[in-house]
């Protein structure tokens, strides 16, 4: 027998902070569903853009690129990134400009994989380390002592040139020359206020490990952008005549995949309520429903755990009128950074225009203090460092408060004692195509939503589901006249 309200209400207590975010991740889902849902019915584009990413699909599966997409989810993700590529090129009526494949490189062998170049760095990690050595002595030898606190990564690579060209290193693999420069610029700088030149036993090699591993990142994503950038270039003609009604509130790299329908969302919020994540007046339980969820790729025990999948896995409405602000951000790794003239290492600034209204100071410094929290997690994983606590805490609540600050106005729900009507709905405009049952009477199909709803678990009664499917047509009016193609 179904717990009445006030049971609920005493058990539960306020509404918590979890049980919102729960509730945001199921708005999302059905109001994705719902324009989905229209589109499909209405535009036969949609299975063709699913065609192209099957195609990319296929694409990414050859054994020629299993190295570079190694598990399902990097291949998911390319598929991604190539669809929202194309999305990208057909606006713009044509393809982003590329740069030369290697341009970052010297000595790089059009037909190196990465196994070859991580091969490569660990056969010849002493040569590499020798080369960083003999870098770092050239330049305190090059420039006067006057000079050398303010020697800019410009002059370090004219000195690695001079190096290479009058005293070839044993090294014989490729070099990306601005992790090496930028390296050995800032072990310059750092030596010399240590007064450690030449570098002490064992520096030159930890140098080389940080830069083996961020060069073969370089070159495993450089691959990994040529490979789009073809697919992109092959298909965007098939691409350019593709029209949808939803991709400005969708991007292509989630519109390719088919949603979970009603169903899912009918099992998942069965399991939510049964796991306690949150509680449905309307629930009753289901005891074929186990304590441990599986929806479509979701596996989870109770709310944090929904949570932190919901928000990786499904997509958000993206609100046509808000204005992106925007922030430039620049780190001594990638830009050569002076105060008081002087270079310094290891650090990020954030640039302000101050001749425009400073409308949102408060919002601009919390988005730099999340840049600087990337910023020095992306560096100690790099050194094998581990965040210390205070420093986790911070970046776990930066992320919560993130994820508050980015979600818009809820598109479908007023909280959850509505999820169960609109997912009866969904469920009534599936039908609607399912050939199983697109031709018998609604009324039949309202009958089968009805045992659906009981066999989950929920007591719903058949004028309300009557009610909530006659509400379907005006629930997509409305999302579509709310974030309707500009």
């Amino acid at each position: 027998m179904c717990t009445n309200l006030a049971e609920y209400k005493n058990a539960l207590g306020r509404t918590s902070a979890a049980h919102e975010h729960i509730v945001d991740i199921l708005d999302d889902w059905l109001a994705f569903g719902y324009l989905y849902e229209s589109e499909l019915a209405a535009n036969p584009d949609l299975l063709r853009l699913r065609d192209l990413a099957a195609e990319v699909t296929r694409e990414v599966c050859l054994p020629a690129n299993v190295e570079l997409f190694p598990h399902e989810l990097a291949r998911r993700r390319v598929v991604c990134q190539v669809m929202n590529r194309l999305q990208q090129a057909c606006r713009m009526n044509g393809t982003r400009p590329v740069a030369p494949a290697g341009a970052a490189w010297d000595a790089l062998d059009p037909h190196l994989t990465v196994r070859n170049l991580r091969q490569i760095h660990m056969a010849q990690t002493e040569q590499l380390a020798t080369l960083l050595e003999a870098l770092v002595e050239r330049i305190d030898a090059t420039f006067p002592f006057e000079a050398k606190p303010f020697v800019t990564r410009a002059q370090v690579v004219a000195t690695l040139r001079v190096l290479l060209r009058r005293a070839p290193a044993d090294y014989t693999g490729p070099l990306h020359v601005d992790l090496l420069v930028a390296l050995a610029h800032q072990e310059f700088l750092a030596a010399l206020d240590r007064a450690e030149i030449p570098l002490p036993t064992g520096r030159a090699h930890a140098l080389v490990l940080e830069y083996v591993s961020l060069a073969e990142r370089a070159f495993a994503d450089m691959a990994r952008d040529v490979f789009v950038d073809g697919i992109v270039a092959r298909l965007r003609p098939r691409a350019h005549r593709l029209q949808f009604s939803i991709d400005r509130c969708y991007p292509w790299g989630a519109l390719w995949r088919q949603p979970p329908g009603a169903h899912e969302c009918l099992a998942l919020y069965a399991r939510l309520n049964l796991a306690g994540a949150l509680r449905d007046v309307k629930y009753c339980g289901a005891p074929s429903v186990g304590t441990a969820a599986e929806t479509d790729g979701f596996i989870f025990s109770g709310a944090e755990d929904f949570m932190s999948e919901g928000r990786n896995s499904i997509p958000r409405l993206a609100d046509p009128d808000d204005e992106k602000i925007t922030r430039f951000y620049f780190t001594s790794d990638d830009t050569e950074l002076r105060i008081n003239n002087k270079t310094v290492q290891k650090h990020a600034l954030m640039a302000v225009r101050y001749d425009r209204p400073l409308s949102d100071i408060k919002g601009a410094l919390l988005a730099f203090e999340t840049y600087l929290i990337r910023q020095r997690t992306s560096y100690c994983a790099r050194a094998g460092e581990a965040l210390n606590a205070e420093e986790s805490a911070l970046a776990r609540r930066r992320r919560a408060e993130l994820a508050d600050d980015a979600k818009p106005a809820r598109a479908v729900l007023h909280d959850k004692s509505s999820v169960l009507a609109h997912v009866c709905t969904l469920m009534e405009l599936e039908m609607q195509r399912d050939p199983k049952y697109m031709h018998t009477p609604k009324k039949t199909r309202l009958l089968t939503i009805a045992e659906w709803i009981r066999e989950a678990g929920f007591k719903y009664g058949s004028e309300s589901i009557r009610k909530s499917c006659a509400r379907g047509p005006a629930t997509i009016a409305a999302l579509r006249k709310r974030f309707a193609r500009a």
